[in-house]
């Protein structure tokens, strides 16, 4: 009897066709086998496409500090007031300057030195003047401070103006080593003095247990736009230990204007402050 003849030759061809076709079946969908699969790459590692999420978890990105800012010693004059004007006292000629220092940099500066050029309109020079006032001696990053006479300063009496006189600043500036020892003011008001100008009343405190021999209270005015009206001063001394002591500036060096033309102020009592 021939072989193909008997029911389990089919059985056992049957079974192995299927064999077969399962195994050509599973080399043509190599994905079934990559599920259950870990992917290599060199030196044994794992995919970096795989498990991002957990690697950023388990290794969190190094951060680096910002790198210090270096220090910036800038300033700038951003006003000048400059009048010239007729004395009441002689045939001399007087002038009133009035420097604005805006600190633009990132450090404090000590406005150490200042000299007031005056030339002609051919640039030859007529005066010089270094005898100023400033307020505060230290101005901090942002804010300003003011270089001015006093009022009382006067051209030479045979100066002649006729081909003009122009004013030229020399301005300088340090970074301040030190703090100032600025003193709380209170109760101030203002009040229209006798020589025509704006004077101001207050009191400063002293809230340390030592007297204070001497401080020149400074009051800058402004108007409604900022400007600056005026900058006035006095000496106040004997100033008592854990106590307020009274002050009354008449502003009697001033340009004239009136207590209505003020729209602030702002008044300093700083103690001395040298830097060399």
């Amino acid at each position: 009897m021939q072989i193909y003849k008997k029911w389990w030759f089919w059985v056992i061809i049957v079974a192995v066709l299927g064999a077969v076709g399962a195994t050509q079946a599973k080399k043509e969908d190599p994905a079934k086998e990559t599920e259950t699969s870990t992917v290599a790459t060199p030196n044994n590692k794992p995919d970096a496409t795989k498990g991002a999420d957990a690697a950023q978890t388990a290794a969190p990105a190094k951060t680096t500090e910002a790198p210090a800012k270096a220090e910036e010693l800038a300033y700038e004059i951003t006003d000048t007031i400059y009048k010239v004007v007729d004395s009441s006292y002689s045939d001399e000629k007087r002038f009133r300057v009035i420097l604005e220092i805006s600190n633009t940099g990132n450090v404090p500066i000590y406005l150490d030195d200042c000299t007031l050029d005056f030339e002609d309109d051919e640039g030859h020079l007529l005066h010089t003047y270094n005898f100023l006032s400033k307020i505060p001696d230290i101005v901090e990053p942002g804010e300003k401070g003011y270089i001015y006479t006093n009022g009382s300063a006067a051209f030479d009496k045979d100066m002649s103006f006729e081909k003009g006189c122009n004013l030229q600043p020399k301005v300088k500036v340090k970074k301040a080593k030190g703090t100032l020892k600025r003193h709380e003011v209170t109760d101030t008001s203002l009040f229209n003095s006798d020589y025509g100008t704006v004077g101001v009343k207050g009191r400063i405190v002293n809230e340390t247990d030592k007297e204070i021999s001497l401080i020149y209270v400074t009051t800058v005015f402004y108007d409604k736009e900022g400007k600056v009206l005026g900058i006035s001063g006095t000496n106040v001394t004997g100033i008592t230990a854990n106590d307020k002591t009274s002050f009354d500036d008449s502003g009697m060096f001033m340009e004239k204007f009136t207590v209505d033309q003020v729209d602030h102020y702002t008044v300093y009592a700083d103690e001395m402050y040298l830097q060399f």
